[in-house]
């Protein structure tokens, strides 16, 4: 794995603040067509496992996301490109050409992810919303079990990726991620590797499926013949 870059020393009479930043890079081939290959890719992103990194892929281009800690996003820029440029020499990847950088603070990053933008004196209806806020609500209104299984549906789909029969095959290329079921056959999320479909599903499914997990039990629950004294059967003690 490529050494980690020591941090800035402190400068007398006190220490150096440090950010995290979030740093996205897109590279392109330098003149060869189709230069990519997602195998390549993976062992970039293992070789820059330090900084906790994704990754997009196609043919002919690919990016990375590093977590940097910098006392400026002018650092923290200048150390993720120079960690990307090692580690390019360690693994023997195809020449590229940088096309594309943005470079964020971690904490705004977040913060821009949890909002949610809804029209004034409009509540529940055109709505503009992430697609894993929209599956979190269905969830909550959820009345029976096949709610609980649409509403998870509806996300794979919404982010570009597949519901497949049987269990997650985790066959080389793709992400796959186990959904959540009522008894029924088994069912899992396929997306390609390295795509933003393979990303979100990465990313937001497994919490997902915990909610949905705890959506089928509340669900189950109200489902359940009560005994004389109101409790579900099978939930006395």
């Amino acid at each position: 794995m490529t050494a980690p870059f020591s941090h800035p020393e402190p400068h007398p009479g006190g220490a150096v603040r440090t950010d995290m930043w979030v740093v996205v890079a897109e590279f392109t081939g330098a003149g060869t067509p189709n230069p990519f290959v997602v195998a390549d890719l993976e062992t970039l992103i293992a070789e820059l496992a330090f900084w906790r990194p994704s990754g997009l892929w196609s043919d002919d281009r690919y990016a990375v996301q590093l977590q940097i800690a910098a006392p400026s996003h002018y650092q923290a820029l200048q150390a993720a490109l120079a960690c990307h440029r090692q580690a390019l020499r360690v693994v023997g990847f195809a020449p590229s050409i940088l096309h594309r950088v943005e470079v964020f603070k971690a904490e705004e990053l977040e913060r821009d992810w949890a909002v949610v933008e809804q029209p004034e004196n409009d509540v529940g209806s055109g709505v503009h919303c992430p697609p894993v806020y929209l599956a979190t609500r269905a969830l909550l209104a959820a009345v029976t079990s096949a709610d609980v299984a649409r509403a998870v549906d509806d996300f794979v789909v919404a982010i570009g990726a597949r519901v497949e029969l049987g269990p997650s095959r985790h066959l080389d290329g793709t992400t796959d991620v186990d959904l959540v079921g009522d008894g029924g056959a088994l069912r899992h999320a396929s997306a390609e590797a390295f795509s933003v479909s393979g990303l979100l599903l990465e990313q937001a499914l497994p919490n997902l499926v915990v909610d949905a997990r705890r959506a089928l039990s509340r669900v189950r629950i109200k489902q359940s013949p009560a005994t004389p004294d109101g409790s579900p059967v099978g939930d006395r003690r």
